[in-house]
């Protein structure tokens, strides 16, 4: 099988170090990692969106991909260390924000919650979050 086009976000920087993944799909799975942790997997995901934030401007969108190309973007986020969050209704919304650009007042309030998800795995993952 061939490997799939090259496109402009084809790289290994997507910012994905202080970016944020909203993640939707259609085929879930899940499997175990090394350690027994549940991992769950997106084979085909439809979208996958990656913000991008740092205070005090408004989140970005950084990286946008259906199929393969979300996959990608899974993919890196997970090598990053970068949590992943589910929320179909959030990445459609955000699928329709422009590349490198900051997300619609109108989102603020969902994505803060997004934000603040983020903080708390961060912190759990750290041992001093509750």
């Amino acid at each position: 099988m061939s490997e799939p086009p090259k496109s402009p976000l084809d790289h290994d920087d997507f910012g994905l170090n202080q970016s944020k993944i909203i993640e939707r799909d259609r085929s879930k799975k899940l499997e175990r990692d090394a350690g027994g942790k549940p991992l769950r997997t997106f084979p085909h995901p439809a979208l996958a969106v990656a913000l991008s934030y740092e205070a005090p401007h408004a989140p970005k969108v950084v990286a946008m991909g259906r199929g393969w190309l979300g996959q990608k973007i899974i993919d890196t986020a997970r090598e990053h260390g970068v949590p992943l969050r589910e929320d179909p209704a959030l990445a459609e919304a955000l699928s329709g924000v422009e590349l490198d650009t900051e997300i619609p007042e109108a989102l603020y309030a969902v994505v803060a919650k997004v934000i603040a998800f983020v903080l708390r795995t961060q912190a759990a993952a750290r041992g001093d979050g509750a």
